[in-house]
């Protein structure tokens, strides 16, 4: 029988186990999981960008934004990551050559080993190829280049817009130029670097593809960051007081399910279905504010054991903005679709009366179904006034009676099921108009369970 050299013996730990061989070794940890570490870099250096592009869009807005350091300290933010890039640059070649080297280690064994062994080789080198592959060729081929271009194509709108600026300088007003720079702002990352994004978080996030749950069969859907109007204008019909146009900003992107969460979801994380209408994929309803954070706060539980979320990340009932943002899905009219609404294209009071299945209406602009109608929607926010101005990433009052309510139901008119229109409903109410929708995004682990 062949027998293994131990440095192989380590090599096919370290690459087929992924685990840390520091007591072997004296390594903090393996190659697998080294490139790993890269790719979730790059993830977060995404985020970081896109951060950065909100922010400046929002800060420009301000009437008091000195938009020239704006303008510079984005750019500058680019190169900085451009140039951090390159310090992962260089360690993914280092790890390419160890993995290479450590494939052709592999490769001279596999063919004298014992049949018993011929496995352990196989998992390993589709370990390498995994790696190699589906990670680190990809990055090196497309990321890193792109983030250079990125940053150069940046400067160079950076020049023309300030050259605009001189120009239009006292001819022009200065919130007019300054709603003009964040326009510009939105629309080069949109352009030039959304895309990108949207393909690697999909193809490479930890526990944020386009399908999250595979268990309960629940799909969300990426919502990146940006600013909108939230709340309805005086000459929109059949609107309320309470709501009262106002500028928004989030800052930071989120998860939301494509569709309510349905009988059959619920189910398998909660053993139970309080439902009225009952239908495996029909939305769950009859669930009061206290009973949906329950189901967040389990579904948390579950999918951290399982290893599939992010530290820090929980999946919580949607903020009132949040959910608004991804109703309007870029639209401004009272319906994402318009500014009527009918029994054929939502799940209200002119249909049937009952619920229907979840994804039975055309989706909004950005893959949302049901948004309008079917059953109203918890959100996380107690119930209160908008507040004056500009608000980022707001959460609603510190406290209150009430929770906020949204999009309307099946029993309901079209009018409740605006965009803007907001339900303020006792948390403990429960009937066959109320159910949610699921939220994913980071939240500090000691604001959990109070939500």
């Amino acid at each position: 029988m062949k027998v293994i050299p131990f440095s192989l013996f380590v090599a096919l730990l370290m690459v087929g186990c992924g685990e840390s061989t520091s007591e072997i070794e004296g390594k903090p940890s393996s190659l697998v999981a080294d490139v790993d570490e890269v790719v979730e870099w790059v993830m977060d250096n995404y985020s970081s960008i896109e951060d950065g592009f909100a922010g400046a869009e929002n800060d420009l807005r301000s009437s008091d934004a000195p938009v020239i350091k704006i303008l510079d300290d984005l750019a500058k933010l680019v190169s900085n990551r451009r140039i951090q890039s390159e310090v992962k640059k260089k360690k993914l070649i280092v790890l390419k050559e160890q993995l290479e080297g450590r494939k052709l280690e592999i490769e001279k064994e596999i063919n004298e080993a014992g049949s018993s062994m011929r496995d352990s080789y196989g998992l390993a080198l589709e370990k390498i190829e995994d790696k190699l592959d589906g990670k680190i060729n990809p990055l090196l081929d497309f990321d890193f280049q792109y983030l250079e271009k990125f940053e150069m194509d940046l400067n160079e709108a950076m020049l023309e817009w300030k050259r605009y600026l001189g120009n239009v300088n006292g001819v022009l007003d200065e919130g007019l130029i300054r709603n003009e720079m964040a326009n510009r702002i939105s629309e080069h990352f949109e352009e030039n670097m959304a895309k990108p994004i949207d393909e690697r978080r999909e193809k490479w996030g930890k526990g944020v593809a386009a399908v999250l749950l595979l268990d309960i069969g629940l799909e969300m859907l990426w919502v990146k960051p940006g600013s909108f109007t939230m709340g309805s204008p005086g000459s929109e019909t059949d609107r309320y007081d309470d709501e009262r146009q106002h500028q928004v900003t989030l800052g930071k992107g989120f998860y939301l399910g494509k569709h309510e969460v349905t009988q059959s979801q619920w189910e398998r994380v909660m053993g139970n279905n309080p439902s009225q209408f009952k239908g495996t994929d029909r939305p769950v309803e009859k669930v009061s504010w206290d009973d949906a954070v329950a189901f967040c706060k389990k579904l948390t539980e579950m999918e951290e054991r399982a290893g599939r979320l992010f530290d820090g990340m929980a999946y919580q009932l949607p903020t009132e903005a949040q959910w608004e943002y991804a109703c309007r899905a870029g639209t401004r009219s009272a319906f994402s679709r318009g500014e009527s609404l009918t029994s054929s294209q939502a799940s209200i009071s002119e249909g049937p009366p009952e619920t229907s299945e979840v994804g039975s209406y055309l989706a909004n602009p950005w893959g949302f179904h049901d948004m309008h109608g079917n059953v109203w929607e918890w959100c996380v926010d107690w119930y209160g006034e908008y507040p004056l101005g500009t608000s980022p990433d707001p959460v609603g009052p510190a406290d209150g009676s009430a929770r906020v309510g949204r999009g309307g139901s099946w029993f309901n008119a079209a009018s409740s099921a605006r965009c803007a229109s907001r339900g303020s409903i006792a948390p403990g109410s429960s009937n066959g108009t109320l159910g949610f929708r699921l939220s994913l995004r980071s939240m500090p682990a000691t604001l959990r369970t109070s939500q």
